[in-house]
């Protein structure tokens, strides 16, 4: 990857692996953001607390972890913290704290809503993509048959990403029946068809009731930091201001 794309990079999803964690914090710098895969979280948390004997404690341990990975704020947060240190076992609640609490803004839902991730929380897009290349190595392979099956499934990858684009290109169209909005058709025309949808359904609630102001650019709603798309606060703004 070169330089420049590095320096691009904002955030990387990765799972519970510190020296992952290490590398990517050398590689990118420490202004990257870190986000823990929402399934390796709880993967993890599960997997910790299966040694708890007493199985009513085990779930109990479970539920309030699980809220705490939802939690929708820092109050809330703080709250499901003092239920954890009531239910678990104590090595149970000085390991979260010692390996969970001190990194709550990589793994809580409060500490993620306003995030740039494009609707991802897992690594499963990533994984999914490399299923391919898992299923031609294996620990046994020699150095000559990994290169191959690199390269193999790189070439496959590539022929498949060109042919979908080539038949989207041509066989699917974002349309509105009956509309005669110049704008929507600007959206239409210029915009995926995954981000057309997103931008038309925010166009959709433009006149619904607000909880953030905008001043038609940006804007602090969930939304426009996860998506990085025009808001319905947005659309409002220049709506108001008639541009």
């Amino acid at each position: 990857m070169s330089p420049e794309a590095v320096a691009k990079i904002r955030k990387a999803v990765i799972d519970k692996d510190q020296s992952e964690w290490a590398a990517l914090l050398k590689v990118l710098g420490r202004d990257v953001i870190i986000e823990l895969c929402l399934f390796h979280t709880q993967k993890a948390m599960k997997e910790h607390t299966k040694d708890i004997s007493d199985k009513n404690t085990r779930e109990a341990t479970r539920s309030v972890l699980q809220k705490l990975v939802y939690a929708e704020s820092e109050e809330k947060y703080d709250e499901y913290v003092k239920e954890l240190e009531s239910v678990a076992p104590r090595d149970q609640y000085e390991y979260f704290m010692k390996n969970w609490d001190n990194i709550r803004e990589a793994w809580v839902s409060y500490e993620k809503l306003f995030l740039p991730n494009f609707g991802n929380n897992t690594t499963k897009r990533v994984e999914n993509k490399n299923r391919h290349l898992k299923s031609l190595l294996d620990t046994h392979c020699s150095l000559s048959d990994t290169i191959g099956g690199i390269l193999l499934s790189h070439k496959e990858n590539k022929e498949r990403s060109v042919a979908y684009k080539n038949y989207e290109a041509v066989s699917k169209e974002t349309y509105v029946a009956g509309n005669e909005d110049p704008d929507v058709a600007n959206i239409l025309a210029t915009c995926s068809t995954f981000s057309a949808k997103l931008i038309l359904h925010q166009l959709s609630l433009m006149e619904r009731p607000h909880k953030f102001t905008s001043d038609g650019e940006t804007c602090k709603c969930t939304f426009f930091k996860s998506m990085a798309l025009p808001c319905r606060h947005i659309f409002l703004s220049r709506h108001e201001r008639g541009t």
